[in-house]
């Protein structure tokens, strides 16, 4: 063995020690000072991102935007891969393209590798927010999280911001619970058959527990010792109690006959009546509760098929087609043992309960009540509300809680100046078949009407605009002739049946000098080598606002008001669709006085932060629509 060999043999051997008591075989370091060798973290990881989750935001190591960041990722393991969010965003000549997926990751060094540091040339700052990090090898991957933190946004402000979300959402569905009441009561619509997530969860939890009362009743159900009476030769020495006695004297034509008792295990009781009817109920429960997964797995499917941008991992598939087999697998067990008691030879004899409710001995029985409450749990009709699980993902990344967050002060807004959200999103679900919240997926518009005005406004979320007017219409009547083709936020105007225009909001969770600079544009020809972090900001709100167009633009209001054809196409040559393009931003106790030199040409500004009041945002909105309207009629 070559001198080279052995010290590379004696380097695995030394690692293998320094992991032979660990459960990861790697070690990840993060410093902002890769000089000093003992100030750093040590990242903790799990092998599963449920563990994750449920971890503390308090508790995440934290480090400041905008200051230097280094990895150290170590392992006697050659191809583990390191992703992590945000990656895809640098140009690191240290990170390595995963050619299947496109990602980009880093691979096991014994060198500080720059995540952020001017001087060495890795010069995109990571936003603040939470990041998870994944080691991935073979089959096996290990997750975490880490802070970037910065003066914008406080924790509290981070609470009310989460906080504000769960309201608003569950607020909302509840108002429509309450407007829909009335038609749901006319038509006699029926919830106790059509299962929901958290019904579905909550049986499942009970799974044991119930399985175990099963087993127990099955092998001892309740009973009593009930007669059954016929007449006997007396000969035979039969049985003979007082009713026996009672009937002899009744019928003295009998005399050689005794009406004799013979005593049985009778399981035909009202408990065990009303168990029979439970089962019955979670045979019909189950299979509709399989089929309704399998319907949440197929739309799953097909939002993975049009994630054509990557905006979720992979993982995040398997892990929840992984939950959903896994729920369907025990459902499918669960209804094969009910079936299973249904068919014992003591339940063929039970009948219909006689009564309205359940005998009180039934829910003395620890083992008939386990059944009981589970079944009162799954057909209640009470209006309690639940997120979409989707929803935790999002709590640990501020940038994209922002983008929600804005969307629905926006909703509010339009709802607050009188317009009525009439589809789309909550306010097209029926809560009396599943009371789970929908999560806000993006390709959402929500569509919003005012009667009194005849308009209409489609709010749209994160909706891909078309390269070529071929694909649009009144639902989507702009498309683009560059690059920048999501917008966060686009609201149409239509009235009518004419489309007046749009308004383009785009949240962006960064400091104003990351989105902004005035400057810029003054210093490139002087400077052509000076970044500006807001340059992409800028060029892509630009596109929004000028590279924008629209075959439908002001299409038919010349017959509608009887203007002259010329003026209109007129407007339609000197304008654009995108009338105006916002950038929704929070508050920094740096923000300075700002000025845009585009102010005038429809790009503006908008600071928009959880402490503060949204009456702004709601006032602005409405001038802007209402200018819309006026100007014609």
């Amino acid at each position: 063995m070559s001198q080279d060999s052995r010290i590379q043999e004696n380097t695995l051997n030394n690692w293998r020690r320094r992991y032979q008591y660990m459960d990861i075989p790697f070690k990840l370091k993060l410093t902002n000072n890769k000089d000093n060798p003992y100030k750093y973290h040590d990242i903790a990881f799990f092998s599963s991102e449920n563990d994750i989750n449920s971890l503390p935001l308090e508790s995440l190591p934290e480090f400041k935007e905008l200051t230097n960041l280094y990895f150290l990722f170590e392992s006697y393991i050659p191809d583990l891969h390191l992703y992590m969010d945000g990656f895809e965003m640098m140009e690191n000549p240290s990170f390595l393209e995963n050619k299947v997926n496109g990602k980009n990751y880093l691979v096991s060094s014994t060198k500080w590798v720059p995540i952020y540091s001017i001087k060495d040339n890795c010069n995109v700052p990571l936003i603040p927010g939470i990041y998870q990090i994944a080691v991935k090898h073979e089959d096996h991957s290990f997750y975490s999280w880490i802070n970037i933190t910065t003066k914008s946004m406080s924790l509290e402000e981070w609470k009310i911001m989460k906080e504000d979300i769960e309201n608003t959402v569950s607020g909302l569905s509840l108002d429509l619970i309450k407007r829909e009441t009335s038609f749901i009561k006319k038509n006699k619509v029926n919830n106790l058959n059509i299962p929901d997530i958290q019904k579905i969860d909550y049986l499942l939890a009970s799974f044991s527990k119930l399985m175990s009362s099963l087993e127990s009743i099955e092998k001892n159900p309740r009973n009593e010792i009930a007669k059954n009476y016929n007449w006997k030769i007396k000969g035979k020495s039969p049985e003979v109690d007082l009713r026996s006695i009672m009937q002899a004297n009744k019928h003295p034509e009998k005399n050689n006959y005794v009406y004799s008792p013979k005593r049985y295990i009778n399981y035909d009781i009202e408990e065990n009546r009303w168990m029979k009817f439970f089962m019955e109920y979670f045979i019909k429960y189950i299979l509709s509760s399989i089929e309704y997964l399998e319907k949440y797995r197929n739309g799953l499917m097909q939002q993975q098929e049009g994630d054509k941008h990557g905006n979720k991992p992979d993982s995040f598939y398997n892990r929840e087609y992984n939950e959903l087999d896994t729920k369907i697998v025990t459902l499918i067990k669960f209804k094969g043992f009910t079936h299973h008691i249904l068919d014992l030879n003591w339940m063929a004899t039970i009948k219909k309960p006689m009564s309205k409710n359940p005998p009180r001995a039934l829910t003395l029985d620890y083992r008939y009540n386990v059944v009981y409450q589970l079944y009162l749990a799954i057909t209640s009709k009470k209006n309690k509300l639940t997120l979409h699980r989707e929803y935790q993902y999002f709590w640990k990344r501020t940038d994209l809680l922002y983008e929600i967050w804005g969307y629905i002060q926006v909703v509010n807004s339009l709802i607050e100046i009188g317009y009525k959200p009439i589809e789309g999103w909550i306010f097209s679900q029926n809560y009396e078949e599943n009371k789970t919240i929908p999560f806000l997926s993006e390709g959402t518009t929500v569509k919003f009407r005012d009667n009194k005005m005849d308009t209409e406004i489609n709010l749209a979320y994160n909706v891909s605009l078309p390269h070529n007017s071929i694909k649009t219409n009144m639902h989507s009547p702009i498309y683009t002739t560059t690059g920048a083709d999501r917008p966060d936020i686009r609201m149409d105007i239509i009235k009518e049946g004419i489309y007046l225009g749009s308004l383009i909001l785009d949240t962006k969770y960064k400091p104003l000098r990351n989105i902004w600079d005035s400057y810029y544009y003054v210093r490139e020809n002087r400077y052509p080598h000076k970044i500006s972090y807001a340059k992409k900001t800028m060029d892509q709100i630009k596109s929004y606002r000028f590279s924008t167009v629209s075959k439908l633009f002001y299409i038919g209001l010349s017959e509608k008001l009887n203007i002259n054809e010329k003026i209109v196409q007129k407007l339609i040559n000197d304008g654009r669709p995108v009338i105006e393009a916002w950038v929704l931003y929070p508050h920094y106790e740096e923000t300075r006085s700002f000025f845009s030199p585009l102010m005038e040409e429809g790009i503006r500004l908008f600071e928009l932060s959880p402490k503060v009041n949204q009456k702004e945002l709601c006032d602005e909105l409405k001038i802007f629509i209402d200018k819309q309207i006026t100007a014609f009629w």
